[in-house]
């Protein structure tokens, strides 16, 4: 870490060159241009992540919901446990298999919908 005696000490030899205000000025212009042109680029960008976010999600709903569709719809393998086994619960248990797995994924269901409404901290409010 620098103390302030040693900033002090590379500070005085700084003599920056000035301008003229006009050069100045174009100067400050083209940069907070430049920096317009990357905060347009960056919320581009965030508008097309989140789009495809979007977009999967989506995608991957409907093809949880096609696929519970298909699994409730044709005969299971798990009938055929059951016939073999006599225990009460474990018969529970395998009969009712596609909802327990269906409830488990409710979250996963709820914390999608919860990450793509919810905005994204700044860089700023990062650090």
């Amino acid at each position: 870490m620098i103390n302030d005696k040693e900033l002090d000490m590379l500070l005085a030899g700084y003599k920056p060159e000035l301008r003229q205000e006009a050069d100045f000025m174009q100067q400050l212009a083209r940069r907070m241009d430049a920096v317009d042109m990357v905060m347009e680029y960056k919320a581009r960008e965030m508008r097309l992540s989140r789009r495809r976010a979007a977009m999967a999600f989506v995608a991957g709903a409907l093809a949880g919901i096609f696929f519970t569709f298909l699994t409730l719809l044709l005969p299971s393998p798990i009938e055929l446990l059951g016939l073999t086994i006599h225990s009460a619960a474990l018969h529970f248990l395998l009969s009712n298999f596609p909802y327990f797995i269906l409830a488990l994924c409710i979250p996963l269901l709820v914390y999608g919908v919860v990450g793509l409404q919810r905005e994204p901290k700044s860089e700023t409010q990062k650090l």
